[in-house]
């Protein structure tokens, strides 16, 4: 019995055993994935009981279904149902659905023996010949069944118990798993809330220590959740801001109660929500903080808008959708009168309106804004004490966010000095664009004072301009009441004008009777009220704009006028210098004629002719006279007039000293006469002034080097004012007329010293000429017979006047060589030996170095030098061939051989022409120049 019962325990101690390690080989197996690990558990439960097949289904009690959860893989290999079911209801299953119904396990070990519960398994089941399944509980509910079949044995009671045993076990390990996900599953998710919040998200301990930290808690402190954890807040911030947390904390541990604060870190500002933690064996600190420096900002932001709404200079009106209004700014009282308390409740259309408007004016406002569309537009309004203004406005609606209209916010600006201003600047566009077609000072002023008359709607008005030469002020032009002043004249240091152009600053009378400085005050009287403001360029006063009404003058008027004056002043300087620019122009034109004359005509009288065409237009005068002086009779003689209508000017002379003109050049300064101011009896000297019936003389010396060569004078017909540019024209021509009077004086003196020097030197050559004849023993000068022929001979071929005082020289001297050759070797009557032939064609080159260093006689040289080199190249003393040889020389030696064939000489005696014509034919082309022996055979053809 004893042997029996320890049999028994032995084996059950075994399959105790064998399951254990099951249930070992189950606890280790390494998955995540709850469904991998019931079926390794399924594998170690088929294993264990010894079985072949296995499956595992899970079980609804509440709606007695069974789901498939595994099958064992030789389940798998031996199944051949396509698409097989897995979702079973009880009350459909047969045998193996009884272990749930009963609550039991069922143990079938002849499966193909007839039993009334079974109800049989489709067509490519798995075959089963014995199978066990044992319901699985949890807290009495059965929440799975496990079926294993095929044993070789049958199965007992054991496998039952091992099978039940083992799965209740590992039921207890899924569902432990199953929690276990979760947790982590639910820690998952809310460690992913919590770093997916923008608030910082802390957990401290007792000491104050983190314990947890959430992604922006890391992003705070730039720090890991590593690098935070441990630490106190003293470790990762300044100390200010980790002293004003710990005070929190500490607060929130000693009341155990929510404590909000607000704290600042560097330029951070947060919302700190704080409340004791219980942790596992002490209390620690929650920390939820909010980042509000947006809010913070945002506020900031709305109190610097209000502030800004109060101080901004434009009015702005906030009304409620049925247009009351609810706020206004400071700057709507100012501009109204209206303060908020008087404007609240009231519509603006009632405040402020004007009347000038008409009713649908804001019938269609108020129906632009009621579609929710901004309005911009201009309006009269009217102020607190009754006055109107101008402005421009914007009502814009201020939208909620169900579309709905919460406000309405009007921006108004006073326009009324702007459309003034605006006024003004068409005035005074209008004023340039019509001085733009002026051409120049004359079109100018009318158009000036024109517009101020349109423009300003004023009586009168008048332009004065300062005259420099006279320091007096010129009306240049009055319009309207003041037209007749035109012309007027104010002396120096008198007047209105002078003052107000002095002084740069504009006055105005709003009772002319109060004016003690008018000039002309009988003029100007039919005006009540008067104004005038200067004209300047570039702070050169340059006169003044007065203008005269009936009404009383505004600071607007003034404006007006001073803006017109400085346009005024503008065009009138620029004509002013156009004016003066084209005159300088024309000035420089006539110069340079008249340079051109004095520079390029040899004659006086062609010279003066033309500076006086030149001068009477740039001195728009009507007569010019120019006289010279004759220091020897104390006389000025007529030289050149121009502009008189008779002649009898031309046979007039004046005593220096006597009348005008006389004066003018004893005193050396110009003279200015008023003939029609003067009897003609003041001035004998002068009475063909008077018949030519000018107006005005002007008398100006010529003078030069400091010598006065004679007088100028300019005539007129007409009344005439000088100005300084006259002026200094007029002394520019003076000097021009004694440059070219002083220049022809120089030419002439010149011209005969040159003539007398040239005849000095051509009597000398000549003399020289007839010293060699006389050495040489010629007879009937030969070298001025040679020197005659030689120049009819080059006018024959044509050579310029320029070049023949220079043959002419040359033929003279052409055998001056021969002074450095020996008499004995000269006039030797024998025959020369080689070395006398050879100083005897050395002559030429004697006379190069004679003559060469004689400037006047260089261009003299060809004939010296070369008259002995033939056309051939055999001559002498260089061995020049054909034009290589100079012309000159070329004609000389035909004359010369010419000559000396007809001539007696020591040695023989003279030929006759014909046989001298055929020896100069038979040396044409070798001795001599063809061209030049045919032009000389022409020559004597014609009787020469």
């Amino acid at each position: 019995m004893k042997k029996s019962f320890d049999s028994i325990s032995s084996k059950i101690n075994q399959q105790a055993m064998e399951r254990m390690r099951r249930l070992v080989n189950i606890l280790h197996y390494n998955t995540e994935d709850n469904q991998q690990f019931l079926d390794y558990a399924l594998s170690e439960a088929i294993e264990l009981t010894h079985s072949r097949l296995g499956y595992i289904y899970f079980y609804n009690e509440a709606e007695q279904q069974f789901t498939l959860n595994t099958w064992s893989k030789e389940v798998m290999k031996e199944c051949t149902i396509q698409d097989p079911q897995t979702i079973y209801q009880l009350e459909k299953t047969g045998l193996w659905g009884e272990a749930v119904r009963q609550r039991k396990t069922i143990i079938e070990n002849d499966f193909y023996k007839p039993n009334p519960l079974k109800k049989g398994y489709p067509e490519g089941h798995a075959p089963l010949k014995k199978f066990l399944t044992v319901p699985i509980f949890d807290e009495g509910k059965i929440v799975a069944v496990i079926g294993v079949a095929n044993k070789e044995t049958d199965y007992d009671e054991s496998d039952a118990l091992q099978l039940s045993l083992l799965m209740d076990s590992v039921w207890k390990i899924v569902d432990r798993r199953i929690a276990l996900s979760a947790f982590r599953d639910s820690e998952t998710k809310l460690r992913s809330l919590i770093n997916a919040t923008q608030d910082i998200v802390l957990l401290k301990d007792k000491d104050f220590k983190h314990v947890m930290v959430n992604q922006a808690a890391q992003q705070f402190f730039h720090r890991t959740e590593k690098e935070i954890i441990g630490k106190t807040d003293f470790d990762l911030l300044p100390a200010e801001s980790a002293r004003a947390c710990r005070l929190s904390d500490q607060k929130a541990l000693e009341k155990k109660a929510l404590v909000i604060e607000y704290e600042q870190v560097q330029n951070q500002f947060f919302e700190a929500r704080k409340f004791p933690v219980p942790l596992s064996d002490q209390t620690g600190i929650g920390c939820f903080i909010t980042d509000i420096t947006k809010q913070v900002k945002a506020d900031e932001s709305l109190l610097l808008q209000s502030k800004v709404l109060e101080a901004v200079a434009n009015a702005v009106v906030i009304t409620d959708p049925d247009g009351k209004i609810e706020w206004v700014n400071p700057a709507f009282t100012k501009l109204t009168g209206f303060n908020n308390n008087e404007s609240q409740g009231r519509n603006p259309r009632d405040l402020v309106r004007s009347g000038v408007q008409e009713i649908s004016f804001y019938a269609d406002m108020w129906q632009t804004i009621k579609k929710k569309k901004s309005w911009k537009g201009v309006l009269v309004n009217r102020k607190k004490n009754g006055s109107l203004y101008s402005e421009e406005m914007t009502i814009t609606p201020l939208i909620g966010e169900k579309g709905e209209i919460l406000h309405f916010i009007a921006v108004k600006q006073d326009i009324t000095e702007r459309e003034q201003h605006e006024k003004e600047l068409t005035v005074i566009a209008n004023v340039s664009s019509a001085l733009r077609n002026a051409q120049n000072k004359q079109e100018m002023l009318p158009v000036i004072l024109d517009q101020l008359l349109e423009q300003l709607k004023i009586e009168g008005a008048t332009l004065i301009l300062h005259d420099p030469l006279s320091d007096e002020m010129v009306i240049e032009l009055g319009r309207g009441l003041w037209a007749n002043s035109t012309g007027l004249r104010i002396p120096p240091g008198k007047g209105l004008s002078r003052k107000i152009m002095e002084n740069g600053k504009p006055c105005v009378y709003n009772d002319s009777q109060d004016n003690p400085d008018s000039y002309y005050k009988n003029v100007f009287k039919n005006c009540t009220a008067s104004a005038a403001v200067p004209l300047s360029v570039q702070e050169q006063k340059i006169g003044a704009i007065f203008i005269g009404t009936n009404r009383k003058i505004t600071d607007r008027d003034i404006r007006l006028l001073s803006s017109i004056a400085d346009i005024a002043a503008s065009a009138i300087n620029r004509s002013t210098l156009h004016e003066k620019t084209q005159e300088k122009v024309k000035q420089l034109d006539a110069l340079r004629t008249i340079d051109q004359a004095i520079n390029t005509s040899l004659d006086l009288k062609v010279t003066l002719n033309v500076i006086l065409k030149q001068a009477k237009e740039l001195l728009t005068c009507d007569a010019l006279l120019v006289m010279f002086s004759k220091p020897q009779t104390m006389t000025l003689e007529y030289a050149a007039s121009l502009g008189f209508r008779t002649r009898d000017i031309e046979h007039t002379s004046f005593r220096i000293g006597k009348g005008f003109a006389g004066r003018s050049i004893l005193e050396r300064q110009t003279v200015s006469i008023d003939l029609a101011e003067i009897d003609s009896e003041t001035l004998p000297e002068e009475q063909l002034f008077f018949v030519e019936k000018f107006h005005s003389v002007h008398s100006v010396p010529l003078s030069v080097k400091g010598n006065v060569k004679g007088i100028l004078i300019a005539c007129y017909s007409r009344p005439f004012r000088q100005s300084i540019e006259w002026q200094e024209i007029l002394n520019t021509l003076a000097t021009q007329i004694a440059i070219a009077i002083d220049n022809n004086e120089l030419f002439e003196g010149l011209q005969q010293s040159t003539f007398n020097l040239s005849v000095a030197y051509n009597e000398t050559i000549e003399g020289w000429a007839k010293a060699l004849d006389l050495r040489d023993h010629e007879t009937g000068d030969h070298s001025k017979r040679v020197a005659q022929m030689t120049i009819d001979l080059a006018y024959e071929l044509g050579i310029k006047n320029e070049s023949i005082g220079d043959i002419m020289r040359g033929a003279y001297l052409h055998d001056i060589g021969k002074m450095g050759i020996p008499d004995a070797v000269l006039n030797k009557p024998g025959k020369l030996t080689d070395e006398e032939w050879d100083m005897v064609r050395r002559h030429p080159q004697f006379a190069y170095d004679m003559l060469s260093s004689i400037k006047y006689l260089q261009p003299a040289l060809d004939i010296p030098y070369c008259h002995h080199e033939k056309w051939d190249g055999s001559g002498y003393p260089r061995g020049l061939k054909g034009e290589e040889i100079p012309l000159a020389a070329r004609i000389f030696a035909v004359v010369d051989v010419w000559d000396a064939l007809i001539s007696d000489r020591p040695y023989r005696k003279a030929w006759t022409e014909e046989k001298a014509m055929q020896y100069l034919q038979e040396q044409s082309g070798k001795h001599f120049d063809p061209q030049v022996i045919n032009a000389f055979f022409k020559m004597k053809n014609q009787n020469y």
